[in-house]
């Protein structure tokens, strides 16, 4: 105990100690051989009648002053951290006789108060060195979810319970952000579309955090590398880092803390009416067709609905039928990028959570585009032609121009399809059976819903599918709503991931808590320019085309089918571009500003 002492005395007094240095004069090889031996003097010095006060004060200043300085390594942090712990378990068992009143407090019991709150004082700097490493290890973590596991779910969830995750950084003091694009341009010629698009998710997905901060000498660091791979990049791999640069200027205000503003910050504005007309020249004229809504009443008067869709149907007499989807032409007076529309975009959706309502597009103006009966309104109609067997023959898509006959409510729907002897109402009934057999093809069912909800229900459906068929059977750049199921397993290659990682770098009970917490994370619906199936429709391409008054994604669906079907694919090249960050932008928008309302 007594040469410890004056080791440590030694040190105290050095300004610059290496570990080396420290090991090499206690004449050990390790930092943990170290703390054993210091562990056998402290007890050897608690053992004597009269504690040597001396001793713990030197031992307290070699802590902090030498010991706290030299752990370098994740390892080293932990023994040190070990190592405070069994002081204080061994200070806490010396005074413990005395706690209890086996024995009376006397001068020993006064001195061993006296250094137990000192090195109480001690745990601050211990946990700040613990942390510290920590940082260093999430940055480690949430890398290797990143770029070895790459599920964008995974990464979604950790970033929602810990925000500040975003600004990581490694041991090079790199901001995870830089890390990741940096890396992203150095690997693009390598990596496949799958990845390309993954990678871009990750982008976005961090720059739609209001947490993300980043040095104006960080952000110009990273434009200048940009610019720098543009220059060696042919015109496929230009577009995909231009992505970076592009994003990077539409969300400077959230990048910038002195100027932020994001989806978030949208909820919270009115939304500006810029509203204008086009031509109907061109559109189809069904004003003269049977057409009808079925709306639920919930939560608003029925006078005061917004219809954003109806139904229509025709049988063609040679074993086929058409079934006739109409949703409100809201590209007809909101112009792509105008104030409103940015509005709409920077919403994602409308929500309607427990206390809050938030329209994507404010009432009055949505009202304008409500399909309204009795109303002329432009629309874009759905015609899926199907046969008797229900099997999907064929889709078509036109601008029309329709008059809604009736709004019904759920309930006089219901009565209309199986009560009023009425020619008009027969179709109700023929497509709700129709609607039914194929819900039942593609092995869903039914349940206990009135025909008026599977009219509803399918009708939407049926619509999303064949939309994303068609696309997906041309070639079409096409914003699919992907899904894979609750995760009701961990994966087993996932898990064997994580096993691995968790050895190589050390990890400490904290460490495997945060990694392994990703498999306590359900999938979310996302969207992307690839199809990786929805289960909840046996891994079918779907879409989202029947809710432009709601969802944004559903409004730029409608405008991409107009440009490049209807029209004749003459704006192919600027939706490539534009529907990818659609995919991403609403995906991460949508999700968060559920999770800011809590949405039921």
């Amino acid at each position: 105990m007594n040469d410890a002492l004056i080791i440590m005395k030694e040190f105290n007094a050095k300004e610059n100690v290496t570990l080396h240095e420290i090991l090499a004069r206690f004449q050990v090889n390790s930092l943990d051989e170290l703390t054993i031996y210091l562990s056998g003097c402290i007890r050897e010095c608690l053992e004597k009648d009269r504690i040597d006060n001396a001793f713990f004060n030197e031992l307290y200043s070699f802590i902090l002053s030498v010991l706290l300085k030299n752990a370098i390594t994740r390892k080293e942090t932990i023994e040190l951290n070990s190592f405070y712990h069994m002081i204080k378990g061994m200070l806490h068992d010396e005074l413990r006789p005395y706690n209890k009143g086996l024995k009376n407090k006397d001068g020993r019991y006064h001195i061993l108060s006296s250094i137990q709150s000192k090195y109480k004082n001690m745990e601050v700097y211990i946990e700040a060195l613990v942390e510290s490493k920590k940082g260093k290890n999430t940055f480690k973590i949430i890398w290797f979810i990143i770029n070895e596991l790459k599920k964008p779910d995974y990464l979604f969830r950790l970033f929602e319970l810990h925000p500040d995750y975003v600004n990581l950084r490694n041991e090079n003091n790199t901001h995870l952000f830089l890390h990741l694009c940096n890396y992203y341009m150095a690997h693009l010629k390598e990596l496949s579309e799958r990845d390309i698009n993954y990678y871009k998710r990750i982008i976005v997905m961090m720059l739609e955090s209001d947490r993300l901060s980043l040095s104006n000498k960080e952000l110009f660091s990273l434009l200048k590398n940009i610019e720098n791979n543009k220059r060696g990049s042919d015109a496929a791999n230009l577009i995909h880092i231009s992505f970076i640069s592009n994003e990077i200027d539409r969300h400077y205000e959230v990048i910038n803390k002195d100027a932020r503003l994001n989806c978030v910050n949208y909820c919270f504005r009115e939304c500006p009416i810029t509203f204008m007309r086009r031509s109907s020249k061109t559109r189809v004229d069904l004003s003269d067709d049977f057409i009808f809504s079925i709306d639920s009443t919930n939560g608003t008067s029925f006078q005061n609905r917004l219809f954003d869709d109806a139904f229509s149907y025709r049988d063609n007499g040679n074993g086929t039928h058409t079934l006739f989807m109409h949703i409100p032409d809201v590209d007809y007076y909101i112009k792509k990028d105008s104030p409103t529309d940015l509005y709409m975009r920077a919403i994602g959706e409308s929500v309607y959570a427990k206390g809050y309502r938030r329209p994507m597009l404010s009432y009055d103006a949505a009202k304008v585009c409500s399909l309204k009966q009795g109303e002329h309104k432009p629309a874009i109609t759905f015609a899926i032609t199907v046969d008797n067997n229900g099997k999907v023959i064929d889709v078509d898509f036109y601008k029309s121009v329709i008059r809604v006959n009736y709004n019904l409510s759920i309930a006089s729907a219901d009565v209309f399809m199986y009560k009023i002897p009425d020619e008009r109402f027969i179709v109700l009934k023929k497509m709700r059976d129709l609607l039914a057999l194929i819900c039942s093809k593609r092995k869903a069912t039914i349940g206990n819903r009135s025909g008026a909800n599977i009219i509803m229900d399918e009708m939407n459906i049926i619509t999303d599918l064949a939309t994303a068929s068609y696309f997906e059977q041309n070639g079409i750049i096409f914003p699919y709503k992907n899904f894979a199921g609750l995760r009701n397993k961990r994966s087993v290659e996932d898990v064997s991931k994580c096993e691995e990682f968790a050895e190589r770098h050390e990890l400490d009970k904290n460490d495997l808590i945060l990694l392994y917490s990703i498999f306590n994370i359900n999938n979310r619906v996302y969207y992307d320019t690839i199809n990786h199936g929805n289960t909840e429709f046996n891994g079918r391409a779907i879409g989202n085309v029947g809710n432009p008054l709601r969802q944004y994604i559903s409004l730029e669906t409608d405008r991409l089918i107009k440009d490049v079907v209807i029209s004749g694919e003459k704006n192919i090249d600027f939706w490539l571009e534009r529907i990818e960050r659609d995919c991403i932008e609403y995906t991460e928008t949508s999700a968060k500003i559920k999770q800011l309302y809590q949405r039921k």
